[in-house]
């Protein structure tokens, strides 16, 4: 079964673009729609980045330039990602088809398109826009989203790296990891399908690659959720989520002091972690 990918325009969401390509047993390539404006030259220019340079972690000032002129600033986790697994590099457009939808997928047009190619199939997304409701109305197919922590223990934007900056130890070790789930009307609060933990959560050189592992682990769990949903009559019964008093973090409470009280903590949690495990070893 073919099934579409809507995600962002990020280097770390090219990570997951990367695996999502190829073809179904039907011989039809899984396309991936991106939520940015319609720009055919910038999309060639960085497909042709990522062949030129796949497997680079951008030690160079020269690659990383490269890189940010077709993706812009790089975050800390982008930078993280690429240094922990190299580049991606991404399919050809025969082989993993990619549209540009403008910059939300709320639109009546965005929706109308993606569910109109794709008639009764689930839709995976790895988004940071919320969809509206209509794209859940009854009797559509499922929305499956990937989820860089472990629900319910930290939802929203930046989840995992506030809980950090919150100094909750306890909660961080219980999010610290992904979650593949049904999409819901609320934030990060529908069923869930597929949860792991990253096994060392303190055992990363910082937090943003922590939080890169959490990535990774989240695009593995979501190409296997959509490689179980394509055999014939699998059907995937989502576990619904224990109450929790977790807060669904948004992206406008995660400032720059946030960042850096939550580098701080799990710096701070790391090193009493190895001292710990010096003194019991």
């Amino acid at each position: 079964m073919t099934n579409p990918l809507l995600c962002e325009p990020t280097l770390h969401a090219a990570f997951l673009v990367d695996a999502w390509g190829g073809r179904s047993d039907s011989g039809t390539a899984h396309p991936v729609y991106i939520r940015e404006a319609a720009d055919p030259a910038l999309l060639e220019r960085r497909l042709a980045v990522h062949a030129k340079l796949v497997g680079s972690r951008l030690a160079t000032r020269h690659e990383r330039s490269q890189v940010e002129a077709v993706y812009g600033a790089l975050s800390a986790t982008d930078l993280a990602m690429v240094r922990m697994f190299g580049l991606p590099g991404l399919r050809t457009q025969q082989d993993a088809p990619y549209r540009q939808l403008g910059t939300t997928f709320n639109s009546v047009e965005a929706r109308g398109l993606i569910r109109g190619e794709w008639p009764g199939r689930p839709v995976f997304v790895f988004l940071d826009e919320i969809l509206m409701p209509d794209w859940l109305a009854v009797g559509d197919p499922a929305v499956i989203n990937g989820h860089s922590a472990v629900l319910p223990h930290a939802r929203g934007m930046h989840a995992l790296e506030q809980v950090a900056a919150s100094g909750d130890r306890e909660r961080f070790l219980r999010a610290a990891g992904a979650t593949v789930h049904y999409v819901d009307p609320g934030v990060d609060t529908g069923p869930v399908i597929r949860a792991e933990r990253l096994p060392e959560p303190f055992g990363y050189e910082s937090l943003w690659e922590c939080k890169a592992g959490a990535f990774k682990l989240a695009f593995d769990l979501l190409t296997q959720v959509r490689t179980q949903l394509s055999e014939p009559g699998t059907v995937l019964l989502g576990t619904p989520q224990p109450g929790d008093d977790a807060p669904a973090f948004r992206r406008r409470s995660f400032d720059h002091e946030t960042a850096g009280r939550a580098t701080a903590q799990y710096t701070t949690w790391r090193t009493e972690t190895k001292e710990w495990g010096r003194r019991t070893g």
